[in-house]
């Protein structure tokens, strides 16, 4: 082999590595950056896992409070009706009124039959 051959096969084996080295930064380059928005970025995946937790643990909490709140309203309603209970107890039994309310007895003659006897 002659020297202009062994430069020449030298330079496109330089040639052809700074091509495979460029090649390769850039890959990382890239891969790294594409790596980073997929995954750590605002909208990557740990964020939307986190996202998703935090939405299931609201979810549940609503769920929770939803079963409360129901549980809070059939209470009222029973408190309601049984203070309906009392007044009515009260009205009819003690014969109580309300403050602006007034109350007309109405008495039966006595009949015939009782006044003679």
């Amino acid at each position: 082999m002659s020297d202009s051959l062994r430069k020449r096969e030298s330079q496109l084996r330089r040639r052809s590595r700074r091509k495979v080295v460029l090649l390769v930064i850039i890959s990382v380059v890239v891969l790294g950056g594409l790596g980073y928005i997929f995954i750590g970025s605002e909208f990557g995946f740990l964020k939307m896992r986190k996202l998703q937790e935090e939405n299931s643990a609201l979810e549940k909490e609503v769920g929770t409070l939803k079963d409360e709140n129901l549980q809070l309203r059939k209470d009222l309603e029973d408190e309601e009706a049984r203070l309906e209970r009392v007044e009515k107890l009260a009205r009819e039994g003690l014969g109580l009124s309300e403050p602006d309310e007034i109350i007309f007895r109405f008495v039966q003659p006595p009949s015939d039959e009782e006044s003679t006897e």
